[in-house]
């Protein structure tokens, strides 16, 4: 079994609930999208040469019972979705809760059948499934002191913990595709040009910047999406032209990936969070 639901852009939701009017009686284009494979022929080569190849936009194909009240509820459902307008698509099954985002394409309806029925089209240009929850993993870990039997004084008080900053971190892609993220750079004093690194690979992402107590920095890997911003005293600003040469976006490919850091100085000052929402190509 498993549920949907869509939402608009103000907010507007359409579920089908046991109590809803309407009712799912077909739904297609929840599998893996299909893919477009560029290749060439060779002269005097059997068969031809892979030059690339690409994950098409999804189709989405719906198509809904209006159950009772056929006239009240077809143009309550206008409400919600409307041609040419952005839509969001909610999908929670037994193994997966997973939502993607898309633009109405079209909307048809059989007025004169005895149940009326509405052929929904859903077009996404991103083609994949997006986990219902982020996942966050930072660097500090907080290490518990506190035991039993325990006795605290004021003349002899006792730390419930510490926080350990490690020196690298594993973090795992649970979904099916490779992904970006979300990197935060936190300073609890002035770190000056850090740079992060894939463990593994070698690839990294620096600065040439001096971030001073306080300094948040946001970087954007995922695509589409890239960009690099500092939060100084409440206020954005765009730091993208500091960059190093020869970076790399980082990726969380499927399954373990582990990331270290560096700084030219101040690397003890330096806090940092990953943030990613695993993408699946079907559910």
């Amino acid at each position: 079994m498993f549920n949907i639901k869509l939402e608009n852009e103000y907010g507007d939701i359409l579920e089908f609930s046991q109590n809803s009017p309407f009712t799912i009686t077909e739904i297609s284009g929840l599998h893996p999208p299909d893919a477009t494979i560029n290749t060439s022929e060779i002269a005097l080569f059997d068969g031809g040469k892979f030059n690339s190849s690409k994950v098409n936009m999804r189709s989405i194909n719906m198509t809904i019972a209006i159950e009772y009240e056929a006239a009240k509820n077809r143009i309550g459902l206008y409400k919600v979705l409307k041609p040419k307008q952005y839509i969001k698509l909610y999908y929670k099954g037994s193994y997966r809760d997973v939502n993607i985002e898309g633009y109405i394409q079209s909307m048809q309806i059989d007025y004169f059948e005895v149940k009326q029925l509405v052929h929904l089209a859903i077009l996404c240009p991103f083609p994949y499934f997006r986990a219902a929850q982020e996942m966050i993993n930072d660097i500090d870990s907080v290490i518990s002191l506190f035991h039993f039997p325990f006795a605290i004084t004021a003349s002899d008080p006792i730390p419930l913990g510490y926080i350990e900053t490690l020196s690298d971190i594993m973090i795992r892609n649970e979904g099916d595709v490779q992904c970006g993220m979300m990197i935060e750079l936190y300073a609890r004093g002035t770190v000056k040009n850090p740079k992060i690194f894939n463990y593994l690979t070698g690839k990294f992402i620096g600065l040439n910047f001096t971030m001073i107590a306080g300094d948040s920095i946001f970087i954007n890997t995922q695509a589409g999406k890239k960009s690099v911003q500092l939060l100084r005293e409440g206020q954005y600003s765009n730091i993208f032209n500091t960059l190093i040469k020869n970076i790399e976006w980082l990726q969380l490919d499927v399954g373990e990936n582990t990331f270290t850091y560096e700084a030219e100085s101040g690397v003890n000052s330096l806090y940092i969070t990953f943030t990613h929402t695993p993408i699946f190509e079907g559910v």
